[in-house]
């Protein structure tokens, strides 16, 4: 994926998953906006960077802390965290990256 589509996904990240803001309604709403024919990333896009970050630990703790304000100690931690939003916006489906 390029650059700038990580970019953008990151930017979802920090706007959507905030520790403050998390629930049921955050999925609907992000998922609504990745839905939006405008949208500068599709909903395939996202899914493919969010199953990337989870399954490959593409984010130091550190760097996951400061986009969300999420503790995560571990890459493992925030897979785990990440994985929460994964089931808010993608309910049971399983955690793979699509082809795109």
């Amino acid at each position: 994926m390029t650059e700038q589509k990580q970019a953008l996904f990151l930017g979802k990240l920090e706007n959507y998953w905030l520790i403050e803001g998390r629930d049921n309604e955050t999925g609907r709403l992000l998922l609504k906006g990745l839905r939006n024919p405008l949208a500068p990333i599709t909903e395939l896009e996202f899914k493919w960077h969010l199953a990337d970050a989870i399954l490959n630990n593409r984010f130091a703790p550190k760097e996951y802390e400061r986009l969300t304000g999420a503790d995560a100690d571990t890459p493992e931690a925030v897979a785990a965290d990440l994985s929460e939003l994964w089931r808010l916006v993608f309910k049971d489906e399983p955690i793979a990256m699509p082809v795109l």
